[in-house]
């Protein structure tokens, strides 16, 4: 199982971004809301620390934090460190913990949270559509590769594929490789498409971490990708040349393509395009004006 401390720093800084954007939206859609984790203690104090912050919210409201810990041992000792915790946050009454031994799914159905919004923070889950089937549901998945079984591009597809079918329709995947190139793959799916815009703007946001980039598993390159605001758009580029191959696209296919199936958002298409269709790897109709959003993108007279 593979957790260096750079792959749990980056995960968890970008588990914290996240939460302090989903937390008030979330509060906002309903009166009860819930987190749900089976990650340990270092990502469920974070996140009873994040909800802390918004005690001003949290009036009128509850907020369920439910846990699934392997053994009793184990449960206990994360229950104790989260009543300390959350006596350091101000102790709000809105916010309750409850940690199981059981299955995750399970304690939810029973806590009558899948009707709520749930955000699901699951390490190595086999299978996460039991907790996908809940209303508004956003998942961030955190897998290590190397115990799959299956190449990491095939373990992608397969839990995109499931999380598609149980509803959430718009994914993210992305590995974290290390200065040993060992790798932590990260999976996050919704059913808002605007949410996982969010996401990804937090993904190339987290601060850069000594021996920690990004990698796509569907770049045929394998490129690895500082994290950064403005990133290489390498994989990018070989992705949009091939995509237009055959027949063109439109500028607004190519950022719906870009912030579907890529590591990347649908600016960094614009950011692309302009140096491509100045060297003439790429053509456009019509040929001058702005880049509109109909503006079809066809292979140029030079590829690169």
């Amino acid at each position: 199982m593979v957790r260096s401390d750079q792959h749990r720093a980056v995960t968890r800084e970008l588990l914290v971004r996240y939460l302090d954007a989903w937390t008030p939206a979330a509060l906002h859609s309903g009166r009860r809301v819930t987190y749900a984790s089976n990650g340990g203690t270092d990502p469920a104090v974070a996140a009873l620390r994040v909800f802390g912050e918004f005690a001003d919210r949290l009036a009128g409201h509850q907020l369920a934090m439910v846990l699934a810990e392997p053994d009793e041992d184990t449960a206990a000792a994360l229950d104790a460190r989260l009543r300390v915790v959350h006596r350091e946050v101000g102790g709000p009454a809105e916010v309750t913990v409850r940690v199981t031994t059981g299955e995750l799914g399970g304690a939810l159905r029973a806590q009558k949270a899948m009707s709520t919004p749930i955000f699901g923070y699951l390490e190595d889950a086999a299978d996460p559509v039991p907790i996908a089937g809940g209303k508004h549901t956003e998942l961030l998945l955190a897998l290590d590769p190397a115990d799959a079984g299956e190449p990491t591009r095939a373990l992608v597809e397969r839990y995109r594929t499931a999380l598609h079918r149980a509803g959430l329709t718009a994914a993210l995947h992305v590995e974290l490789v290390d200065h040993s190139g060992q790798s932590r793959l990260l999976i996050f799916a919704t059913g808002v498409a605007k949410h996982l815009e969010k996401f990804k703007d937090e993904l190339w946001a987290v601060d850069e971490y000594a021996g920690i980039r990004y990698r796509d598993p569907r770049d045929d390159g394998q490129t690895l990708l500082d994290i950064s605001l403005a990133p290489d758009l390498a994989p990018l580029r070989r992705a949009i040349l091939h995509r237009v191959t055959g027949r063109g696209r439109t500028v607004a296919e190519l950022r719906q393509y870009a912030q579907a199936e890529t590591v990347y958002r649908a600016g960094d298409v614009t950011r692309l395009l302009t140096p491509l269709l100045g060297s003439g790897a790429l053509s456009r109709e019509p040929e001058r004006g702005r880049l509109a959003p109909d503006t079809v993108i066809a292979p140029g007279r030079s590829r690169e």
